[in-house]
Formats: C-alpha cells, sequence, structure tokens
C-alpha cells in the first residue's frame, strides 16, 4: 500500500510541474474568479511550454528533478496535463446557464 501511495504522490508532483510549465507558458490559465486552471486552447503556448520544460532540463533545473532529465516524460506529462485541464472553470459554466 505504501508503494502505491509513494506513486501516486510522484506522479501528482510531477504533474504539478507541468501544470506549472504550461500556466508559465500561458497554455493554461488561472480564473481570477475561482481559481480554477482552465485550458487555454494555444497550441503555440502548448509549444513554448515543451520548449521552456526541455530549457529547463537542459539547464538541469531543479524544478524538473523528478522527472531525471527525461524530456520525453516531462514532456508527455505536459500534454497529458494539457488535455486533462478544462476548457471553462465553474463559473464560466454558471454564467453560461
Amino acid at each position: 500500500m505504501g508503494h502505491i501511495k509513494r506513486s501516486l504522490d510522484l506522479k501528482e508532483a510531477k504533474e504539478g510541474i507541468a501544470l506549472s510549465i504550461l500556466v508559465k507558458a500561458g497554455a493554461v490559465v488561472c480564473c481570477e474568479y475561482c481559481d480554477e486552471y482552465v485550458n487555454n486552447q494555444d497550441d503555440e503556448a502548448l509549444k513554448i511550454a515543451y520548449a521552456i520544460a526541455n530549457k529547463m532540463v537542459s539547464e538541469k533545473n531543479s524544478d524538473v528533478e523528478l522527472f531525471e532529465g527525461n524530456r520525453k516524460e516531462l514532456t508527455d506529462c505536459i500534454k497529458s496535463v494539457y488535455a486533462d485541464v478544462a476548457w471553462e472553470c465553474h463559473c464560466e459554466i454558471e454564467m453560461n446557464k
């Protein structure tokens, strides 16, 4: 059971790193009203996120050390998180009802 929890914690930590890179690139934005993250639907910003991630790996940035230099794992994680982030936050959904 402890191994599974550690694996889940590691996955969540890696996803948090990916999310922070996506936010830095502008591919994901935080709603100023409800603090939910929203997919900005910007493929160019996603490409920028990949470039930021690769630069961080090249520079051995401590923020991405959980990926142990594995660029593919990091970019795959970024792609997965980007795909999973909602296109509308809850307050947008409520306003559109």
